[in-house]
């Protein structure tokens, strides 16, 4: 997918229009935007990488949301109300991290000429 392409200017409009819709304030930048709203839930949209944030002030720690690609409208319903019930509940416990391995080969390791 490209950034350029109108494919894509066309869902990054439909989900920065949505995100306003839903009281946020968006920002574009060259690759995509940025929404926050009063809650304290921002995210950073692009058409490669979706993300949602926000702080937890008893546990001084930050929550992510993420999707791999520009998801579709619903997506961020579900990450606000998992993200706002999650600072909101003074007995929450730190999310769990879920660390993956890529499976791609890193450019730094790889043996020039084979």
């Amino acid at each position: 997918m490209r950034y350029a392409s109108r494919p894509s200017k066309l869902r990054l409009a439909r989900a920065a229009d949505y995100l306003r819709h839903e009281g946020f304030a968006v920002g574009m930048t060259h690759t995509g935007f940025v929404a926050v709203d009063e809650d304290g839930v921002v995210f950073i949209v692009s058409p490669f990488r979706t993300s949602g944030q926000i702080y937890h002030p008893i546990l001084n720690v930050f929550r992510e949301e993420y999707a791999k690609k520009l998801p579709e409208t619903y997506w961020f319903q579900e990450a606000m109300n998992t993200l706002t019930a999650w600072v909101k509940d003074p007995k929450a416990k730190e999310p769990p991290r879920m660390i993956s391995a890529s499976r791609r080969p890193v450019p730094s390791k790889i043996k020039a000429g084979t």
